[in-house]
């Protein structure tokens, strides 16, 4: 057991939590309102699961069989498939400035005071039983909680008579929520301001009353049973849950259903969170789906305690409304214990705060303010209006709460008072056919609902309440069993002997049936007879000095007075005191006071007005009129200046309010003009643009929700938009410290174009010139067409050259491994002639398949130049070196023109060209001699190589520079056909201009044009020719291990190395690689293929064998791949770069030069 003295301190702990929540939400929430308050919204509307959802449902269940609440269906139903008519009720509500319910149905039934009079009437004898019965639920679970126990239960109402009479927690929770009531609810005077801080308290208390239900249903279903489907077992087994699904008064569980069903739109404290608290509409489309999922999910874990419950105490005296706290504190649970009743206290305190609010609002607009405008002390007061409004709100909040207790004290100790929950949702459901009326009946009328409301509000009475009040020992049990007059058919449960019907279905079909049919047929008859409405608004003799001094008296002078100058200025009056009032001025000051006192007071104000006007002095009246000339002159200078402006430009307040603008902003948006005067919220022009956009109305409230999010920061920024028309808007958005903002809009579509086009054109200026190229072409020599499949055909084989490139390098690379290893071997004559021929073979396709590489490189673009200064005669020597050997042995003279010449270009391009023109030479001469050398000219030098082959025809010599023609007899077909075709491709890339020189039979000349170089820029040499292979090659054995993925390629390697006297360990994977290695047996060189299977690449294998290691060798990368990526990489890492086909020359050389380190 818990002690009193504990649970007093957690109750004062958590409702003083609530306190700071809301106070946070006031400061917090204002400026984040519009992204975060559907979700609030949506979290308030639980406010429906009150305390006797907690308790009252277990004594429902037990009593009638009701396991599941019927009226948590009829509200899922109706939130579900009735938001269409939930929408509407909120759009009019917003309308006409609705406070609370009463002002509703007031002002769509021409504000008549008697309407709003009788509807706050019933809804004070409606809502104070419910009232009551939460306070009833906090004192019962407080006494529970805190109660001894006997036989390890706790005690009932009855066992526990006489307990702590000493304490009344009932009085001091009640005293609390008329505190927080006042300072979280009465703060402003305008009653259409939000009540942010008390919004988000309630939102609090709704997941405080979601985690208590789930805590507890997950405790009796898990630690009690064995899960929830055991719990519903035993419940169809149990002779109690059998009993009580088989009661008699389960009859009336529809109309239960029904009554749920119109509590939704009916409920006081409902109507105020979803019209008033709402932003808009779009607001109940998150409350569609939160709602319905939130009411499941207290439903499913609430009917598990409820059937526990029943099962669990079987015959055991404890009150059936208690199972909830009794549970765990039979379990001696006390934390559960202390959940349960914190669960129950939330669901209590918030609906009595937000009920308690509603009401005093009500009592104050409808039945107070009537009282004081019928006396002439009212009408002479000139100020503090306002305040005063708001101390009688304050007073009717603490004398509701009172009545509640009294109530609760009087009534509450019958032990009927949970009886009067479905009572009282009975005669506040009575508001339903007015309501209906209200948002889709033309013909509805004000007599209609004074008749209905009084009809259904009487049979209501007698049918439903005077049984419980007979029940309570109020009245004879004669009166329902003769009935009245002792006439038996006006038994208050079988008028005209209906006994079919249970007392419940009974009540509702005659006080609501009766209350619909009265409604519409007197609306019709007054309808009809088209009676004059005794209460239209009477605006004769109305000033404008009497218009601002009546609303002066509310709002306050400075307010009024800009808000009359706004809205004059704004539909272009101009507001003179002395002038009478128009009728959309009086319009608009009776909806500014419907905001505060409701609309029929206001109505009802407005008329009397003219009957009290204070009056003025001269003086008064002329300092008035000289600020509304100085205002009126300011405003008209400030419009005229920004009319002129360029920009468009919007001014805003601190609520994101329009307070000025310019005709250009509603040129470049078209905006209709009726969206734009003082005080139209900022939000309707961003609906406006979004509805334009087609979106949706999810769509339209993000968006909405998004851009008033940017107006409540105090930072600059720009972005771009695009209008209906097409035209792209320059948005910026300029804070004014603690008034508002400035937002300006630039039409920078020009620009935007011009941006556009320069992007585009530096996108896409390769594409535009080869396009301009292709167009010039077409002009010139009419071959558009051919030139173009013709690039097309060049570009396509320069795509299957690099894609083929890997795949042709593979098996030549492993045959030109396996056939220098037989050169190695001591073999036949025949033979080793044989494998020297293919070893020739295998050099040639090499050399294609370089010379392929070659132009696809120079094509794609990838190739590129390094200019220096350089002797030619360095290149002239590399070029003696390389061809001697070759020209000797086919007995050709082959003559190198010694020069000292400097010569300016990329010498390692000009080294390939001149390569592939002297192999070129020697291949198509067959006798006589090759020369090279060079001429002197003015600033250039002319390096030419002559030959005395075969010569080329005249008609071929057009064709000399295209890939693969080789020119000249088919006997002579020795070359591949690409290198004149690289030497043209590298000439052109230098911008070196070639000749060609040919007489068929004799020979041909080629002659290339190098500019002259300057000897004080000349750099490093090219190469030391003595360094290529002069020094002999040393080397000692190396334990190698090889990485690639082709098994041929493997033994290739294993077999030449091993000629080398190497020993070799091969791998196709890491896994291979590491198991055949260690870190004390690690390899002294790896030799790695880039691109493996199955892993990322042969670099990051060997990075991952040095971990494993603990330690680094020395590397060299093996790919076919010949970009500069994959060179760059691995010289990054340090590693040597070798090229498939690999040369075993250049392989040697490496491994030489790493033996020796």
């Amino acid at each position: 057991m818990l002690s009193v003295v504990n649970i007093s301190i957690i109750s004062l702990a958590y409702l003083l939590i609530l306190f700071g929540i809301a106070y946070f939400g006031d400061k917090f929430i204002d400026k984040k309102n519009h992204r975060f308050k559907p979700i609030i919204v949506a979290l308030c509307l639980p406010i429906f699961f009150t305390a006797w959802s907690f308790y009252g449902t277990s004594a429902q269940a037990a009593n009638n069989g009701w396991f599941i609440p019927p009226t948590t269906i009829g509200a899922i139903l109706s939130i579900t498939f009735a938001i269409p008519v939930i929408k509407r009720l909120i759009t009019l509500g917003k309308q006409r400035r609705s406070t609370s319910i009463v002002g509703f149905i007031s002002a769509q039934y021409q504000n008549s005071k008697t309407v709003s009079l009788l509807i706050t009437t019933v809804v004070i004898i409606g809502t104070l039983p419910y009232l009551s019965l939460q306070l009833e639920a906090i004192s019962t679970s407080f006494d529970v909680i805190s109660s001894p126990f006997l036989d390890g239960f706790p005690l009932n109402n009855a066992q526990k008579n006489g307990l702590f009479s000493w304490q009344d927690t009932t009085a001091i929770v009640t005293i609390l929520m008329a505190v927080f009531s006042i300072v979280f609810g009465t703060r402003h005077v305008d009653l259409t301001e939000h009540h942010n801080g008390l919004m988000l308290a309630v939102a609090f208390e709704s997941l405080v009353k979601l985690i208590s239900v789930c805590g507890i249903g997950l405790f009796v279903a898990y630690q009690l049973f064995n899960n929830p489907s055991d719990v519903l077992i035993q419940a169809l087994n149990n002779e109690n849950i059998q009993q009580a699904l088989s009661a008699k008064q389960s009859n009336g569980y529809f109309t239960a259903v029904i009554l749920g069903m119109a509590a939704i739109v009916c409920l006081p404290w409902l109507f105020h969170l979803l019209v008033v608290e709402s932003n808009d509409q779009t607001d109940a489309d998150t409350a569609q789906w939160f709602f319905p999922s939130y009411a499941i999910i207290f439903s499913f874990f609430l009917l598990l305690v409820i059937v526990v419950g029943m099962i669990y105490f079987q015959a055991k005296f404890v009150n059936t409304e208690m199972f909830f706290l009794a549970i765990p504190l039979a379990e001696k649970q006390s934390s559960l214990a202390l959940l349960a009743y914190l669960g129950g206290l939330s669901a209590a305190t918030s609906m009595v705060i937000v009920a308690t609010i509603t009401l005093s609002t009500m009592i104050c607009n409808d039945m107070i303010m009537p009282v004081l405008l019928r006396h002439k002390r009212f009408h002479l007061q000139t100020t503090g209006v306002g305040s005063s409004l708001l101390k009688i709100r304050r007073c009717t909040i603490v004398v509701i709460l009172l009545m509640a207790y009294i109530f609760y004290r009087l009534v509450g100790a019958s032990g009927n008072l949970g009886a009067m929950g479905l009572i009282s949702i009975t005669l506040l459901v009575q508001l339903f056919p007015i309501l209906i009326g209200a948002l889709y009946w033309p013909k509805r009328h004000k007599y209609g609902v004074i008749a209905g409301v009084l009809t259904g509000a009487i049979i209501w009475a007698y049918t439903l309440l005077t049984p419980t009040l007979v029940e309570a020992g109020w009245f004879s049990h004669d009166l329902l069993q003769n009935g009245l007059f002792g006439l038996s058919q006006l038994r208050p449960e079988a008028l005209f002997n209906f006994t079919t019907l249970d007392p419940l279905t009974h009540g509702v079909l005659w006080s609501l049936g009766l209350n619909t049919f009265v409604f519409i047929v007197v609306s019709f008859y007054f309808q009809k007879h088209s009676l004059p409405d005794n209460e239209q608004t009477n605006i004769d003799g109305l000033s404008n000095a009497s218009l601002l001094h009546l609303i002066s008296r509310f709002l306050g002078e400075e307010q009024a007075k800009l808000a009359l100058l706004q809205h004059c200025n704004q539909h272009g009056s101009g507001f003179c005191l002395s002038h009478m009032a128009h009728v959309e001025t009086v319009t608009f000051a009776e909806s500014l006071l419907a905001g505060i006192i409701g609309p029929s007071s206001a109505k009802h104000i407005i008329t009397l007005a003219p009957r009290h006007i204070p009056d003025e002095t001269n003086t008064t009246e002329r300092l008035l009129q000289e600020a509304s000339n100085v205002l009126k002159f300011s405003r008209e200078l400030l419009q005229s200046s920004i009319d002129n402006m360029s920009q468009g430009i919007t001014v805003i307040d601190n609520n994101q309010r329009l307070v000025a603008w310019n005709k250009r902003c509603i040129e470049l948006f078209e905006y209709p003009e009726n969206l734009f005067y003082v005080g139209n919220p900022i939000a309707e022009l961003v609906r406006f643009n979004a509805q334009q956009e087609k979106l949706s109305e999810q769509q339209v409230a993000e968006r909405i929700n998004e851009q008033l999010e940017k107006y409540t920061s105090q930072q600059s920024y720009v972005y771009k938009r695009i209008s209906v028309t097409q035209q792209v808007i320059e948005v910026r958005v300029e804070p004014i410290p603690s008034k508002g903002h400035v937002i300006t809009y630039t039409d920078i579509t020009s620009y935007q174009l011009m941006v556009d086009a320069l992007k585009e054109s530096n996108e896409t200026l390769e594409q535009r010139v080869s396009q301009r190229t292709t167009q010039l072409t077409n002009i010139n020599h009419r071959l558009g067409v051919a030139k173009s499949q013709a690039e097309a055909a060049n570009q396509s084989k320069i795509r299957f050259l690099a894609a083929a490139s890997h795949d042709l390098a593979q098996p030549l690379n492993a045959a030109r491994l396996f056939v220098t290893a037989l050169q190695h071997i001591d073999l036949p004559k025949d033979p080793s002639s044989l494998i020297n021929n293919l070893s020739d073979s295998l050099q040639n396709a090499e050399s294609l398949i370089s010379e392929l590489f070659d132009i696809a490189k120079i094509d794609a673009g990838v190739v590129k130049t390094t200019i220096s200064h350089f002797p030619v005669k360095q290149v002239f020597d590399l070029l003696q070196n390389d061809f001697g050997v070759l020209a000797r042995k086919k007995n050709i003279d082959f003559h190198v023109k010694a020069s000292d010449l400097i010569v300016q270009t990329d010498s390692k391009l000009l080294l390939r060209i001149l390569q592939n023109l002297l192999a070129n030479a020697l291949r198509y001469t067959h006798k006589g001699k090759v020369i090279i050398g060079c001429r002197r000219t003015k600033n250039s030098v002319k390096i030419e190589v002559w030959d005395t082959g075969i010569g080329i025809l005249e008609k071929d010599a057009k064709d000399i520079f295209t890939e693969f023609k080789r020119i000249g007899h088919s006997g002579n077909d020795e070359g591949s056909g690409l290198g004149l075709a690289t030497v043209h491709r590298l000439c052109l890339l230098l911008n070196l201009p070639i000749e060609v020189n040919s007489i068929f039979g004799k020979g041909s000349g080629f002659k290339i044009t190098v500019p002259r170089g300057s000897t004080a820029k000349i750099e490093k040499p090219l190469l030391d020719v003595n360094s290529k292979s002069n020094k002999k090659l040393s080397y000692s054995s190396l334990n190698i291990l090889a990485i690639d993925n082709e098994e041929k390629i493997l033994k290739g390697m294993h077999s030449l190395l091993g000629k080398w006297h190497h020993n070799v360990i091969t791998a196709t994977s890491l896994a291979e690689a590491k198991a055949s290695t260690s870190a004390s047996n690690a390899p002294d060189v790896i030799l790695a293929d880039y691109h493996l299977e199955n892993e990322d690449s042969g670099i990051e294998v060997v990075q991952t064998l040095f971990k494993y290691w603990g330690k680094t060798v020395p590397c060299i990368v093996i790919s076919a791949d010949q970009t500069e990526q994959v060179k760059a990489e691995s010289k990054g890492l340090g590693f040597l770069f070798m090229q498939k086909p690999i040369k075993p020359l250049a392989l040697r050389a490496a491994l030489s030069r790493i033996s020796s380190k």
